[in-house]
């Protein structure tokens, strides 16, 4: 990286890999620890799940601040009243809590499934919000992409109605939470938007909690040692992700981190078949390989038309346009 400004950081190649490779990791990881979390603890209260997280999320960016990782915006440049930094307050109260929710009451392949319908929902706001538009070809490997993803998640359905109703309605909120802080961070610096923005927001994500969560929080919920220890490794692994992912957005693009969530889907399904002797059928096998095969397509489509191939430079990240994975 170079420059000290944090709109015109300049990445390797080796940097991007880096950074793109362990947010599909952290992803991985924490679609696990979460379904873990709501299933084996019975923790069912997705939003005090929430809550927790983005508390971790805010010692963890605040933590840097402290020891100058970052100078920290004044709060006459970045007040709550701005627009842009109250929407995303709001999005940060609706969009990750969905997100929680629908995991919680749908199948992993359900609720991985009707993730997909973010991908085309991004396109069209990367359009509308920023200008930005793929190209013909890339739209058809993203939607190979895709019929990959669906064949690999077919034979893992659990279809509820009251699931299928909030993955819908978390759709066009997690595509526009996405577009949305891509344009705060084309402003702002990524860790100073975090540190401003999730204060207000936890404190609504508790009194949500108090009102929409199951009763039984505090009073009924049997809280042990190990259970502590799990949530604390939750909302750790729920800082590292949210830091992460923020990142890619910044850097790349909306659209960059949605196929880094397709991607984080086939990896999923193969490596439970390589690592863990877990049985697969053939379509499953199939879809993954296919949505590999076109991700690394759509990659290498993206590079080339940037001339990343020829240059071998990384992107800057206040001129970049449309999407590098």
């Amino acid at each position: 990286m170079s420059d000290n400004n944090a709109n015109h950081i300049t990445y390797s190649i080796p940097q991007r890999s880096v950074l793109l490779t362990l947010n599909v990791l952290l992803a991985i990881i924490m679609i696990l620890v979460n379904k873990s979390v709501f299933t084996n603890l019975k923790f069912n209260f997705p939003i005090a799940l929430t809550t927790i997280h983005y508390i971790c999320t805010w010692i963890g960016v605040e933590t840097l601040r402290r020891f100058n990782i970052y100078k920290q915006i004044s709060y006459n440049k970045m007040p709550l009243n701005d627009v842009d930094i109250a929407s995303c307050i709001i999005l940060a109260v609706v969009g990750v809590p969905l997100n929680n929710l629908s995991l919680r009451l749908n199948g992993v392949g359900t609720y991985q499934l009707l993730k997909l319908l973010v991908t085309p929902a991004i396109c069209i706001l990367n359009y509308i919000m920023l200008g930005e538009l793929i190209s013909l070809k890339r739209s058809c490997i993203l939607v190979l992409v895709c019929a990959g993803v669906s064949l690999a998640t077919l034979s893992d359905l659990e279809m509820r109605l009251f699931g299928l109703i909030v993955a819908l309605i978390f759709v066009p909120v997690a595509a526009i939470y996405k577009v949305q802080f891509k344009r705060v961070l084309l402003k702002f610096d990524m860790l100073s938007v975090l540190h401003r923005v999730y204060p207000p927001a936890i404190l609504i994500m508790f009194f949500l909690s108090m009102l929409f969560d199951p009763s039984g929080l505090f009073t009924v919920y049997e809280y042990t040692f190990s259970k502590v220890i799990q949530l604390l490794i939750s909302g750790i692994l729920a800082c590292s992700i949210s830091l992460s992912s923020f990142h890619v957005v910044h850097v790349f693009s909306p659209l960059t981190h949605q196929i880094l969530g397709l991607l984080k889907v086939s990896l999923t399904i193969l490596g439970g078949w390589l690592f863990f002797s877990k049985e697969i059928s053939q379509y499953q096998m199939a879809g993954s390989v296919v949505a590999i095969g076109g991700i690394s397509w759509y990659t290498y489509e993206t590079m080339s038309a940037k001339g990343l191939l020829r240059s071998g430079k990384g992107p800057v990240i206040h001129q970049m346009k449309d999407e590098n994975v």
